[in-house]
């Protein structure tokens, strides 16, 4: 059942993500959906905005691969692998071809593991992706229409008003260093919002999957 809703769940999710890159206006839709709930957090500075909604996809992240991954499975499996991997280089190495002959009988055995492996490993993805890409596309949205508001006028035709009127740019600047106050849309390679999303992801999910004991 897992596997199954797992499956649907990420075809979903990529199918999700086309929308988002290709179509302004699914774009803009899923953002106000999104909106609907997140808005009282247009009222915090961008930055501490992106810093809460990475612990809360962190959260989501971590609960999803705890109780949808098998570890014991997981890890049953690494290990056989490894080991295999191990005994045919050390095979090779001494040239130990009845042992090299023993070992090519057992890869397709080794392949059915590696394709389980890799199965088990995307289960979360799914999952993952449907509820953080709507998260993510309300971000951009935000970034975006402040940058627009800030710099170059806002096309209110295109963007509802109480969405537009919601934004206060000001909170979309940042000191950096080297670089002083710039706008949260400026860009080194991706948007620095892009960059502090992955920084707080990373550095939080590390913090929470001990705090959740995620793998044990």
């Amino acid at each position: 059942m897992k596997e199954a809703l797992s499956k649907i769940l990420l075809i979903a999710s990529f199918i999700l993500l086309i929308g988002i890159l290709i179509s302004g206006d699914f774009r803009l839709s899923l953002g106000l959906l999104v909106n609907s709930v997140l808005h009282p957090l247009l009222y915090l500075k961008f930055y501490q905005t992106i810093f809460i909604l990475s612990i809360v996809t962190g959260v989501f992240s971590n609960l999803v691969q705890k109780f949808v991954v098998d570890y014991k499975k997981l890890k049953h499996l690494q290990e056989k692998i490894t080991s295999y991997h191990k005994e045919y280089l050390d095979a090779l190495k001494k040239n130990n071809k009845a042992k090299i002959e023993k070992l090519e009988k057992m890869k397709p055995e080794i392949k059915k593991m590696q394709a389980e492996l890799m199965n088990e490993q995307m289960k979360p993805m799914g999952f993952t992706l449907v509820f953080s890409l709507p998260i993510f596309t309300w971000l951009w949205e935000c970034a975006y229409i402040s940058y627009e508001k800030a710099f170059g006028g806002i096309d209110h035709s295109t963007f509802p008003e109480s969405f537009v009127l919601a934004i206060k740019p000001e909170l979309f600047f940042v000191n950096v260093p080297f670089s002083g106050l710039i706008h949260i849309i400026d860009a080194f390679i991706f948007p620095w919002w892009l960059w502090w999303y992955i920084i707080c992801s990373i550095a939080s999910g590390q913090v929470l999957k001990r705090l959740l004991k995620v793998g044990t």
